[in-house]
């Protein structure tokens, strides 16, 4: 059983006939590039990712989250990994929205009451 927060289905599967045997050439080469893929897609989340000198993340990282919610996916690892190159390049579709940081109450918005008379 698998369940996806972001869509909330559940997914079931069967594994009828589990290879059991060593691993072949093909399967080893298989698993080093998924784990270099999956480095690359964790370096670019550590770079995008909120962090104390950016609370809100990246433009980049706003608008992963953005396809991740238009998608169903249940992570932004996905989308990331979904539109990185072989040389470890993210290119995310369409543009990437400016950045928006969210409202303080207790702060004025820029242009609002600071014209100068």
């Amino acid at each position: 059983f698998a369940y996806n927060r972001s869509s909330g289905k559940i997914h079931t599967t069967k594994i009828c006939n589990p290879y059991t045997g060593p691993a072949t050439e093909k399967q080893l080469a298989q698993q080093a590039k998924f784990k270099a893929r999956s480095l690359n897609v964790s370096r670019w989340l550590l770079a995008n990712h909120p962090s104390d000198t950016n609370p809100h993340g990246t433009d980049e990282y706003r608008h992963a989250q953005s396809l991740k919610k238009q998608y169903g996916l249940s992570n932004v690892r996905q989308v990331v990994s979904m539109y990185m190159d072989e040389g470890g390049k993210v290119t995310l579709p369409g543009n990437v929205p400016e950045a928006v940081t969210p409202t303080n109450p207790d702060t004025p918005n820029p242009g609002e009451g600071n014209e100068d008379v």
